[in-house]
């Protein structure tokens, strides 16, 4: 017998900004948001083979790399929350970030500095920015409802 996937469609998925570094007093939703990617997590290892490692490298788990959360927006030049990302990359600006799943299926929380922001004008298509945003620390899930 087979059985229904659990997958989900992740439209209403929000991106929001916080507006407070130490403590969130609240989080606005990103404008028109298209895709997002978290790319470059990874765990860094330290060889530390040694002379009774015989002739295969052992490894000890050190940092982890949190890596980078990029998206893509219709780019709306007059949106305030769209604005604030230029403001961000200008002042390299620490913020709390957070990706929200719909229907309750949780996300993840993080703090991110903005580490580009460009954009595609092209002739026959809709302007989009494409932003990257550099993690620093733990990204934390935030479970189900």
């Amino acid at each position: 017998m087979a059985y229904p996937s659990s997958a989900f469609c992740p439209r209403g998925t929000q991106l929001q900004r916080g507006t407070n570094v130490v403590t969130p007093t609240g989080y606005t939703t990103l404008a028109e948001v298209r895709k997002i990617s978290r790319t470059g997590a990874k765990s860094n290892f330290d060889n530390v083979s040694n002379m009774d490692s015989g002739n295969t490298e052992e490894m000890l788990p050190t940092m982890l790399t949190p890596g980078q959360v990029d998206f893509e927006v219709n780019f709306v030049p007059g949106d305030v929350t769209q604005q604030t990302l230029v403001n961000d990359y200008n002042t390299q600006a620490l913020n709390p970030w957070q990706i929200v799943l719909p229907n309750g299926l949780g996300g993840w929380t993080f703090s991110a500095y903005v580490d580009s922001e460009d954009f595609t004008l092209d002739f026959g298509k809709g302007a989009t920015k494409s932003v990257k945003l550099q993690i620093t620390g733990a990204v934390t899930p935030v479970l189900p409802a």
